[in-house]
């Protein structure tokens, strides 16, 4: 692998990536909805609909609130930012999904810390995917 590429599963991003800060999901949809320049453009309406149908939390003090709880533990941005924007049901999807924090966070802690995710998230009854 060259210099320039990055491994997600090593927390490396690259170059490009340095010093910048990951959203998760509900903070890009805070973030557009909040946004007044771009509001006519496809790209924005889009991203807009796509960032407001998939976040897993609503408002503002519960994007807070998660940031917080995942500021608390030894995780990397990118880590945190995953699991706010996946917010995975168990410990093994967890550490599917996001392979770089199984040796961070015992079972027991990541469970723990998924399910306090869970409950500032907003509730599944809320949720619109298509189906019932």
């Amino acid at each position: 692998m060259s210099g320039q590429e990055g491994d997600s599963t090593e927390l490396n991003f690259g170059p490009g990536f340095v010093g910048s800060r990951p959203l998760f999901l509900s903070e890009v949809k805070i973030l557009l909805e909040k946004e007044d320049l771009h509001r006519d453009s496809d790209v924005y309406q889009r991203t807009l609909e796509y960032a407001r149908k998939f976040s897993q939390f609503d408002d503002v003090a519960s994007a807070i609130g998660v940031r917080k709880l995942l500021s608390a533990y030894d995780l990397h941005e990118f880590e945190l930012a995953q699991i706010a924007t996946l917010l995975p049901g168990k410990t093994e999807e967890a550490e599917a999904l996001i392979p770089s924090i199984t040796n961070k966070l015992s079972a027991n802690q990541l469970n723990q810390l998924l399910s306090q995710c869970r409950d500032l998230s907003r509730s599944v009854e809320h949720q619109d995917f298509g189906y019932q």
